[in-house]
């Protein structure tokens, strides 16, 4: 959980500060690369323009609260740390204020596990939140498992990149065998097929939380929760009674109002910006790699007249696929899984071949368009020259 909290806190920001140092980073390592007019070493470009950056991801998501000036950080209420555990007055005047602190909120981000809305707790601040903020307030669900989610795909991304590497004498050939452009699309179908199968079975699961969550909250009923202290069951029954009249009140709330409100929290057909384009970054850093790693002759074998060309070429190919093309196929998977899951139809097509095909074939045709605009630039250009 304190991964979770940092991730919810922290992540966009960390996302900043890793592009800001990758681009200083990328900007002097080009400097001295055309100011000694020779390609950079390929395992020191990758270990400074992937490493580091990765770093700094790392270092602001653990302490970005620290980076930022103090009226500029995000002010948090934790449950569990802002009501005393052990004090039994003070753990009784926590709950009783529990309510005002949830209705002055802005949102409310539930970090959810596996058992989540089994417990009384979690579902009595839900049932609050919702009573007291309606459609006023913000109710954000992220389950547990989506940090290492993302993680994992951009640890496959990377991975995407280094077979990239290693596999660049086979690309040329895949190159002149299918043309440029159609030679690209699917030497970037390959690079993007575990990524997009460790997308696919996230938003699988996102699918079964979903139903999990409208299971249990239909049929919510107060004895069949949990509570890890018993002696706190009366203490919140008591202000259930207080807000909502009955007990019995409260469980036709759950099952009604509260159901709805987590279903479209779990359901949302987007996910946010920054989360995807965080899975994409190592195509962008790596574009980096390869443009101060090149050797000349790589350079003008590909039709560009010189080192600088050559990364605006770059930077603009592997740009559009990190800004624009991943983050756009993997948002319309996940909208298509929500639109077709109402029908019991995603479980279907998002099996692990169906899911990963179909987002490797919106990324193979992102890939096709990006590569055949920058080639007709290029070939114009030649032409005017």
């Amino acid at each position: 959980k304190h991964v979770a909290v940092a991730f919810v806190l922290n992540h966009a920001l960390a996302v900043g500060v890793a592009c800001a140092v990758w681009a200083v980073l990328f900007a002097v390592r080009l400097y001295h690369v055309q100011a000694r007019d020779a390609p950079s070493h390929f395992g020191a470009s990758m270990a400074v323009l992937m490493g580091c950056p990765g770093a700094a991801y790392l270092g602001a998501l653990f302490l970005g609260q620290h980076l930022l000036p103090r009226g500029l950080r995000a002010r948090v209420f934790l449950d569990r740390l802002c009501i005393h555990q052990h004090h039994a007055e003070l753990k009784r005047e926590g709950i009783k204020t529990l309510g005002k602190v949830l209705a002055a909120s802005r949102s409310l981000v539930v970090l959810a596990s596996s058992d989540y809305f089994d417990r009384l707790w979690c579902v009595y601040e839900l049932g609050v939140y919702e009573k007291e903020r309606g459609t006023s307030g913000r109710l954000v669900v992220v389950p547990l498992w989506v940090p290492p989610f993302t993680f994992a795909l951009f640890a496959a991304e990377g991975l995407g990149t280094v077979v990239a590497a290693s596999l660049q004498e086979h690309a040329a050939l895949l190159l002149n065998a299918l043309g440029p452009a159609v030679g690209t699309a699917l030497f970037i179908t390959v690079v993007q097929a575990l990524p997009s199968a460790i997308y696919c079975s996230m938003v699988r699961t996102q699918l079964r939380l979903r139903a999990v969550a409208a299971r249990k909250l239909a049929a919510f009923r107060l004895d069949a929760t949990q509570v890890t202290v018993e002696a706190d069951r009366p203490l919140v029954y008591r202000e259930m009674r207080q807000r909502f009249g009955t007990l019995g009140a409260f469980e036709a709330f759950v099952s009604g109002d509260v159901r709805d409100a987590a279903d479209a929290a779990i359901g949302v057909s987007r996910p946010p910006y920054v989360r995807l384009l965080f899975g994409a970054l190592p195509l962008l850093w790596y574009a980096a790699v390869d443009t101060v790693s090149a050797s000349d002759a790589n350079v003008a074998a590909q039709g560009f007249a010189s080192r600088a060309c050559y990364a605006a070429g770059n930077l603009y190919f592997y740009g559009c696929l990190t800004v624009v093309a991943v983050p756009a196929s993997l948002a319309t998977l996940q909208s298509m899984a929500i639109a077709t899951d109402s029908a019991g139809l995603a479980a279907r097509w998002l099996a692990p071949c169906g899911g990963s095909l179909c987002a490797v074939f919106l990324l193979s045709c992102a890939a096709f368009v990006t590569a055949a605009v920058l080639i007709h630039a290029c070939d114009t250009r030649r032409g005017s020259e």
